[in-house]
């Protein structure tokens, strides 16, 4: 099995396209795009099977907002 890995490509600021790739499966680790943007993008740009792990930066904007909503 083949796999291809990206991390911390933060499209919130500029939107990444990724490369033609020969792979089964892609793993997308952290600091994709912001909120829950990174897995309509992920569904955008690739066809195969893809794992999503969210990075630190989701998680901390997640407990800010709610934060600041209490």
């Amino acid at each position: 099995m083949k796999l291809a890995l990206f991390s911390d490509i933060h499209n919130e600021f500029e939107v990444w396209t990724p490369p033609k790739i020969d792979a089964d499966v892609v793993i997308l680790a952290g600091d994709i795009h912001s909120k829950h943007h990174g897995i309509q993008w992920a569904k955008d740009f690739f066809e195969l099977p893809v794992v999503y792990i969210p990075g630190i930066m989701n998680i901390m904007v997640q407990i800010s907002n709610r934060l600041i909503e209490n």
